[in-house]
């Protein structure tokens, strides 16, 4: 697991591609010229790709090119593979609580800013303002005081460098790269603080997440000039800001959990891990809440959905996880598979010709039911179901789960089943809130 957070220079660009957008004059946009825009750019795989293919060094080129008054978002670079929204997040909130209450302050509050990616429901969700979506009015021209930036790639002119502790070839090409640009790579512990705190994002492994973003706002707020703020190894107690921080930061469809809003009986586990790695989380987190309870025996459902990556590999860990955390050889009664499509409308039988849509949906469906069938009720000895989209998915949950006493539905293995699930119950309570 290669996870690296960094203080960002602001002069550094990704891509070559990235930086001429920017240096380029744009008129004042809107929210839907902005939403454009974005829609506009292309993926972190494409744009590596087109790096590499024009060789060696086609990235240096950028840097230049990036405009000296992205100095003024004052931001923090948080590059890696796994563990970016999370961090970025517990950064975001700790600067929120510690900068609007402090007493001494350079310039007038302004927020606190943050990207992170994917959005689970809406683009706003991307661009936040003290940890709230961005009103669309200010989608395109907010100022603020630091800007806590999630990216794939990146860090060629940051100083200095933080990390958690990484498998040791990884950590070595680090510190080798450190090196050879001069930067000062600090590899963060584990806080003791944390074993007393109640961390707003669950999940154990969190805790690392939480130490790295608690050592990245010591030193941003010294670089801002907070010079009472005292190092975070040289104490085991932590100022009553970046507690607070710590407990309300959010981060919807990660290790989260909610009602049901019709069912009483029915809770809702959210996380969207979709490698092995972060399913084995997912599954061991998922396994920790539904140990916590001492009522009767739980009826335990999964929804599954992962189109693009080995998805029968991805089940089989989470079975497989969850077998032996909760020491039951079937930990689920039912097991749902649909595709990432979030509602019904147009059908996926009796069409000869379909439309590129349709196709899609089709593909998805397809692709849900091998997996369910190459998994089975014989391997995995548990009733498969197999679904068109998230919204039957929930119902079918809700169907198989109405004679329980109590029921856990599990929903993972993909960002889209998230976001489309959170939709669906979002949507449904709003509904019984006007009733």
């Amino acid at each position: 697991m290669l996870r690296i957070t960094r203080l960002y220079h602001p002069r550094e660009c990704d891509t070559v591609a990235h930086a001429r957008r920017y240096a380029t004059p744009k008129k004042p946009r809107d929210y839907a010229a902005a939403v454009q825009a974005l829609n506009g750019l292309q993926s972190n795989f494409s744009i590596v790709e087109a790096i590499r293919k024009l060789g060696p060094g086609a990235n240096k080129t950028a840097i230049p090119e990036m405009p000296s008054d992205f100095d003024r978002l004052n931001p923090i670079h948080i590059a890696g593979t796994k563990g970016k929204g999370s961090t970025a997040s517990f950064i975001s909130s700790i600067l929120h609580q510690y900068l609007h209450k402090s007493q001494v302050k350079a310039d007038p509050y302004s927020g606190i800013g943050l990207y992170t990616s994917p959005h689970l429901r809406f683009v706003r969700e991307r661009i936040q303002i003290d940890n709230t979506p961005i009103a669309e009015e200010l989608f395109a021209q907010q100022r603020v005081n630091a800007a806590v930036i999630e990216c794939g790639i990146g860090g060629e002119k940051d100083v200095p460098a933080f990390t958690t502790q990484q498998p040791a070839a990884a950590l070595k090409v680090l510190q080798e790269r450190a090196e050879q640009k001069g930067t000062a790579l600090q590899v963060v512990p584990l806080h003791p603080a944390l074993d007393e705190i109640e961390l707003g994002i669950s999940g154990d492994f969190q805790k690392l997440n939480a130490s790295l973003a608690i050592a990245i706002c010591f030193a941003h707020l010294k670089q801002l000039g907070f010079s009472d703020v005292p190092h975070p190894l040289s104490q085991t107690t932590l100022p009553q800001a970046f507690v607070e921080g710590l407990k309300q930061t959010r981060l919807g469809g990660r290790c989260e959990m909610r009602p049901d809003p019709k069912e009483k009986h029915l809770s809702w586990y959210i996380d969207g891990g979709h490698t092995l790695e972060s399913v084995g989380m997912a599954g061991r987190w998922f396994a920790s809440q539904s140990n916590q309870h001492d009522a009767p025996k739980v009826d335990r459902v999964l929804i599954f959905n992962q189109q693009t990556r080995n998805a029968s590999s991805l089940a089989k860990e989470l079975y497989d996880t969850l077998s032996k955390a909760l020491s039951e050889k079937h930990p689920f009664r039912h097991a749902i598979f649909c595709s990432n499509t979030t509602y019904k409308g147009v059908g996926l039988q009796g069409r000869s010709r379909l439309n590129k849509h349709q196709q899609g949906r089709r593909g998805q469906f397809e692709g849900a039911a091998r997996t369910g069938a190459s998994l089975g009720s014989n391997r995995l000895q548990t009733d498969v179901h197999v679904v068109g989209t998230i919204e039957e998915a929930v119902l079918t949950a809700r169907r198989l789960c109405v004679a329980s006493d109590r029921a856990q539905v599990l929903a993972t293995g993909s960002l889209h089943l998230v976001g489309g699930l959170i939709e669906v119950l979002e949507t449904e309570a709003g509904e019984s809130a006007n009733l």
